[in-house]
């Protein structure tokens, strides 16, 4: 997807160039072009379905059949892109953030910043065009800025999300059970280290502490050592001021009284010094 409203695409090369160590030639990658509407920012593409889906600021789902093959040097800018065969209005309240797909199971999951996770299906299926929301659910904070990056498991049962909030999390999608298998470490270093990890004591949800929370107060304890800091200073250099006026106190009680300076010369504040003269 590029920044100009075009979507490209790559043939993968499957010759094998004499000198590995210089860049490859585009005109063996035999990329192709094709112009999409004006604010879009994301591609979902999968090597199971023939289409490719594109999203943006109007929050709609843009399927297109065929992948780019127009040359960059023949688009033409004035004219509007190309109709989509499929427009799915069901997406997120929010932008599309990430997505990912499952080869077995033929389905396509996104997430996004409002913090739902939609499941489609790239085939038709009973009640449901193709491409429809098959179900949607919440999985993070949208203040958070919602779901971040989203994994599917081989057998497609589970999801793995992780969001703006610090929270990683596991949804099981059908009739499964959720894993709780050990992981096996047969590298003796491993268990060793593994034999130090502290046990992490689980805590209430309403009672974790979200990274931007973190910030904020780490934030506040640099900027009150900060204001410690400028204070201290200040009062030090007010004590020098206040030992050099005692000295000259001191020194003008020994001098003659021609010499002498009256009390009120030595006030340092100028608005009661402008009101004594």
């Amino acid at each position: 997807m590029l920044s100009n409203n075009l979507v490209e695409s790559y043939e993968i090369p499957t010759e094998i160039f004499s000198n590995r160590l210089d860049p490859m030639p585009q005109s063996a990658t035999k990329s192709g072009v094709r112009k999409v509407d004006t604010g879009s920012d994301f591609l979902i593409s999968s090597k199971f379905c023939k289409h490719y889906i594109v999203s943006g600021d109007d929050l709609i789902l843009k399927a297109y059949e065929h992948y780019p093959t127009d040359d960059f040097k023949v688009i033409d800018w004035k004219k509007p892109a190309v109709k989509p065969a499929i427009e799915l209005k069901d997406s997120h309240a929010l932008a599309l953030t990430c997505y990912t797909t499952n080869e077995a199971s033929k389905i396509i999951i996104t997430g996004g910043r409002d913090g739902m996770i939609n499941i489609r299906s790239s085939e038709t299926q009973p009640g449901h065009d193709q491409f429809e929301c098959l179900t949607t659910f919440s999985a993070h904070s949208v203040l958070q800025g919602g779901v971040v990056s989203i994994a599917i498991d081989q057998s497609g049962q589970f999801i793995y999300s992780s969001g703006g909030d610090g929270s990683i999390m596991i949804h099981s999608i059908t009739s499964a059970s959720l894993p709780h298998l050990e992981i096996p470490f047969e590298n003796a270093q491993e268990t060793g280290y593994l034999a130090n990890v502290p046990t992490v004591q689980p805590q209430p949800y309403d009672e974790l502490t979200t990274v931007t929370q973190y910030m904020i107060e780490e934030f506040q304890k640099i900027n009150d050592e900060r204001k410690r800091t400028f204070r201290s200073d200040i009062m030090k250099e007010l004590n020098g001021i206040q030992n050099n006026l005692k000295e000259l106190l001191s020194e003008n009680i020994k001098v003659t009284d021609i010499e002498k300076l009256e009390r009120d010369e030595f006030v340092i504040d100028t608005a009661k010094a402008a009101e004594l003269w």
